[in-house]
This record gives C-alpha cells, sequence and structure tokens, in this order.
C-alpha cells in the first residue's frame, strides 16, 4: 500500500511539473533529468509504425545505460477531438512502448507511464517522450 501510494506520489510529481513548466512548444525539463528521444508515430499504435518501432530499438541502449537508479517517464502524446479521447489514446500508446520495452528488450527498469499536456502544442502528432528522472527528484527540487 505504501509503496503504491509512493509510486503515486512520484507520478503526481511527475504531472504537476510538466504541466507547470511547459515552455513555447517545448518542455523544460528540471535539472537533473535527461531527455532520452522522443519518438514521432505516423500511425495510432507502435505494432503497425515499423519506423516508430526502428528508433525506439534505437534508443534501448541508451535508455539501459542512463536509466540505471533513475525513474524512466514515457510520456503519450496523441491529437484527439476531446480531452478525454486524447489522455485515453496518449495512456494507450504510452503503454505499448512500455509493454514493448518490458518484453521485446527485458527491461527492468522503474517505468512510469503520464500523458504529455495540453500547453505543449504538437498539432496532430502522434509522440511519446521518453524522460529520465533521478530518484532525489523532490517538491524541494521544483
Amino acid at each position: 500500500m505504501m509503496k503504491q501510494l509512493g509510486c503515486f506520489c512520484i507520478a503526481l510529481l511527475f504531472c504537476w511539473y510538466g504541466l507547470s513548466n511547459a515552455q513555447g512548444g517545448r518542455q523544460a525539463l528540471p535539472k537533473g533529468c535527461e531527455l532520452i528521444g522522443e519518438i514521432i508515430f505516423r500511425y495510432s499504435s507502435l505494432s503497425a509504425d515499423s519506423s516508430a518501432m526502428r528508433s525506439l530499438d534505437a534508443l534501448v541502449p541508451k535508455l539501459k545505460k542512463s536509466g540505471k537508479g533513475k525513474a524512466v517517464r514515457i510520456e503519450g502524446n496523441f491529437a484527439a477531438s476531446s480531452r478525454d479521447e486524447k489522455v485515453k489514446k496518449s495512456l494507450s500508446l504510452a503503454k505499448e512502448v512500455e509493454r514493448y520495452l518490458r518484453l521485446k528488450h527485458n527491461l527492468e527498469l522503474d517505468l512510469y507511464l503520464t500523458v504529455q499536456d495540453d500547453i505543449v502544442a504538437k498539432g496532430n502528432r502522434k509522440s511519446v517522450r521518453i524522460v529520465l528522472y533521478p530518484y532525489d527528484f523532490s517538491e524541494i527540487k521544483i
């Protein structure tokens, strides 16, 4: 129960920080965080988009090397007609990336799924960003 509460608090901090720090179409990252990469999708799912899959595969060595001892945030973004649909489809895209990383690449890192906020204008793009956060990231550093 405490572990779930801790994970929820970390995810809540990630979401809050993302919403409060979006700047000019590109989210600023907190000090100590690292953008591993952003994968742009042409289709609605990873399994249907071989180009996105290859892009994700190319990020795995860097993710395995840099991700140890850090929280990995997978941020989904899927342009949709309503906010509810955007959240549902964005989270689904992030889950698909997480599943792929765990099954195909045996990734044993702490992965957290989020939806990119509406402040960052991405037009009709479908994308997933992968960002590393140090475990000592806390409210004090925000």
